[in-house]
């Protein structure tokens, strides 16, 4: 959430005009960004937090909005690694939030 809200605010500076400042936020999102795929990493998909083990996993729903506005904060290979093993992790009735339980949102 955090990242995405970072490069939202960047392009709210770049409709008013503040490319400048504009540019750094969308650096820092993007810099937070490789530092959530480092650190987050479980191989073939990325944890539901830092310290968990590599066999957690949760929906990572925010990345919507990097592609709803265009941001480019984070590369293909997050939205493909994460799709792949959503199809691994699906249920009868949908992907669940995270591996704590089977249930998900269908109010999304």
């Amino acid at each position: 959430k955090g990242i995405t809200g970072i490069g939202a605010y960047s392009a709210i500076l770049r409709i008013k005009g503040d490319k400048s400042r504009a540019d750094t936020y969308l650096s820092t999102a993007k810099l937070y960004a490789s530092k959530w795929m480092l650190n987050a990493s479980a191989g073939d998909h990325y944890k539901l937090q830092y310290n968990l083990g590599n066999d957690t996993f949760s929906l990572k729903y925010n990345l919507l909005w990097d592609k709803v506005l265009n941001l480019g904060i984070f590369p293909q290979q997050v939205y493909d690694a994460e799709m792949d093993f959503y199809m691994k992790a699906s249920q009868p009735f949908g992907v669940p939030l995270d591996n704590r339980a089977i249930f998900t949102k269908l109010d999304w």
